[in-house]
C-alpha cells in the first residue's frame, strides 16, 4: 500500500515464497486519487519555479515519488510591481507537516519561514517593506515521508506612500 505515488505506471510482480510453492491467487488493487491537481513539474530549484499570480490561490503536491524520484520541493515566484507587503499563506487537508518558506530575489536569502502543521492549519509568511521585483515561495515536507496535497495562496498590499528617489543614502547622494 503506497499513497506516495504520482501519475504513472507502476508493475505488481507476484512469485512464490518457496521454489516448491504453486497455486492458484486473487488479485485485486484500488486506486485513490490525490485529493488536489498536482503542480507542473519539474519545479524543485528556484531556477525552475513557477509563476504565481498576484492575490490568487493554487494547488500542489509534495513529497510524491515516481521511477524513484521524490518530489522533494516545490518552488514558485511571485513579481510583485511595486513597493509594499506580501502574504504567502499555506494548508494542507492531508499533509503532516511542511515549510512554507519566502526568499528574496536572488532565491538563496530566506526572508520569513513558516511550519505548516497539523492538518488544516493555515500558517503563513508575511514580510512589509519589500521594494517591486521576484520573489521566490518554496514549500518543502519537514520529514521526508510527509507527502500530500496543498492550497498556496497570496495577498499583495501596495504602500501606501510612494518611495522616495534612490539613491540617497549618503549627504553626498542627497536629493534637491
Amino acid at each position: 500500500y503506497r499513497t506516495d505515488l504520482q501519475a504513472g505506471t507502476y508493475y505488481v510482480r507476484m512469485k512464490p515464497y518457496w521454489s516448491a510453492t504453486h497455486g492458484s491467487y486473487y488479485l485485486i488493487n484500488t486506486f485513490t486519487p490525490a485529493l488536489l491537481a498536482n503542480d507542473q513539474e519539474p519545479d524543485d530549484t528556484f531556477q525552475q519555479a513557477l509563476e504565481f499570480d498576484l492575490n490568487s490561490t493554487t494547488t500542489g503536491r509534495i513529497g510524491y515519488i515516481y521511477n524513484t524520484v521524490h518530489d522533494e520541493a516545490d518552488w514558485y515566484f511571485i513579481t510583485i510591481p511595486d513597493d509594499g507587503a506580501l502574504k504567502v499563506y499555506s494548508h494542507s487537508p492531508d499533509i503532516g507537516d511542511y515549510y512554507l518558506e519566502l526568499f528574496d530575489v536572488d532565491g538563496e536569502r530566506s526572508l520569513m519561514w513558516a511550519d505548516v502543521y497539523p492538518l488544516n492549519e493555515t500558517d503563513s509568511v508575511y514580510r512589509m517593506n519589500l521594494q517591486a521585483g521576484k520573489y521566490f515561495v518554496r514549500l518543502k515536507p519537514y520529514w521526508s515521508a510527509n507527502h500530500g496535497s496543498y492550497f498556496l495562496s497570496n495577498t499583495f498590499t501596495p504602500a501606501l506612500l510612494p518611495n522616495d528617489k534612490e539613491p540617497n543614502d549618503t549627504y553626498l547622494q542627497a536629493q534637491a
